[in-house]
């Protein structure tokens, strides 16, 4: 049985190269325009930029270089990212106010039928996203000033929730003796 090879054919077209980019510079390996399509699938899955080079068998030196080179390879991976992102804020969106879906359900007799259900509202997507979109009114930490003067008096307090701040006054108040009150009467 006799062994047949195969020429290695080699793409007819030249590859534009940016004047001190040394493409091959890692691995021998030079950035073809035609995977363009496959960098956005795999962008798209939510791969990171070091999974994506390990696909392609490129180090992160160079793949970055890429990316600096190339404003249509990093366009690829921006565009392919932008789908898992748009989908992640939609569902979160809907976490938070609430959304309908349908479920299977079984009656008395066994019989399987479609039910429409309703999730609630999610009070912990409802803050997430506040406090993300609308930071000045939705912050989480509160400073008030204590009174003092700038020179020796107290330092403005921060809290986090209604009991810190109860905490945080009882503790810059002055202890007094009850004796002392009483007498003062």
């Amino acid at each position: 049985m006799r062994k047949t090879t195969r020429k290695k054919q080699r793409i007819g077209r030249r590859i534009k190269i940016p004047k001190g980019v040394d493409p091959g510079s890692a691995s021998g390996t030079i950035f073809l325009p035609d995977h363009l399509a496959q960098v956005k699938a795999i962008a798209w899955r939510g791969s990171s930029d070091d999974e994506i080079a390990g696909m392609f068998g490129v180090d992160k030196d160079l793949f970055q270089k890429w990316k600096k080179h190339y404003p249509s390879f990093r366009l690829a991976i921006e565009m392919g990212r932008s789908h898992p992102t748009a989908e992640v804020e939609r569902g979160l969106f809907e976490r938070a106010t609430g959304y309908d879906y349908h479920e299977d359900g079984l009656t008395r007799t066994g019989r399987v039928v479609a039910l429409k259900r309703h999730a609630i509202p999610d009070v912990s997507a409802q803050k997430f996203w506040l406090t993300n979109r609308d930071k000045e009114n939705w912050n989480e930490r509160h400073s008030f000033d204590g009174g003092g003067t700038k020179g020796g008096g107290t330092a403005p307090i921060e809290v986090k929730s209604r009991s810190e701040l109860i905490y945080s006054i009882m503790n810059a108040i002055e202890p007094q003796d009850d004796n002392e009150q009483i007498q003062k009467k």
